[in-house]
């Protein structure tokens, strides 16, 4: 349903960076903070359960079953809190954290770059393939668009969490503070388009 030029990855049945017969486009890193590291606090006298603010709650687990080509498939037990997968098991010099360590990641909900890649691909202007990065929620990125009407536009893809409490390393888990409040409006991302100047 759409006919583009460009590259992709392996798999990708869409243009990561290219062109159709209307637009063409281009995107590079932005390297934005997407996700947190959350230390959590447990007890035995509560098991299978995080504090958060003065309250114990439940820990939620997801069975995964892992499919290996000619061994027994493997079981694994995710283990979540409010904040997100515990991921002691795959972190660096993991006997050294006491407590268990949870991840919050944009990426854990909706990435919607597929859904943002074939808007694009199929867009016929600059304003559509503006339209079409709302949708675009992992990884952040910068964005170069053009069209054959002589339109350009710069535009940072991605959805990036506004925190109460702006700190580096762990945050505690058990504190309300180092939630996420919400996301950046997709209106309030840098853009530009049309300059005076003829160029971005």
């Amino acid at each position: 349903s759409f006919n583009s030029a460009g590259i992709s990855f392996a798999g990708v049945p869409v243009v990561r960076i290219g062109r159709n017969e209307h637009v063409a486009w281009v995107s590079t890193n932005n390297i934005c903070s997407q996700r947190d590291l959350y230390a959590e606090r447990t007890n035995p006298d509560h098991p299978s359960c995080f504090l958060y603010g003065d309250q114990w709650e439940p820990e939620l687990t997801l069975e995964e079953v892992i499919l290996v080509k000619g061994e027994e498939p493997i079981t694994k037990t995710i283990r979540f809190s409010r904040n997100g997968p515990i991921v002691n098991e795959i972190l660096p010099l993991n006997d050294a954290f006491d407590e268990p360590i949870s991840l919050r990641w944009v990426g854990r909900h909706e990435p919607g770059w597929m859904e943002g890649l074939l808007a694009m691909n199929h867009a016929r202007s600059v304003p559509e393939l503006i339209e079409a990065s709302r949708d675009w929620n992992i990884p952040t990125q910068s964005s170069v668009f053009a069209d054959r009407d002589g339109h350009i536009a710069y535009r940072t893809n991605g959805r990036i969490p506004i925190r109460k409490n702006w700190t580096s390393g762990f945050r505690p888990g058990l504190d309300p503070e180092h939630d996420w409040e919400e996301y950046i409006p997709f209106e309030s991302l840098p853009e530009l388009v049309d300059p005076p100047r003829g160029w971005v």
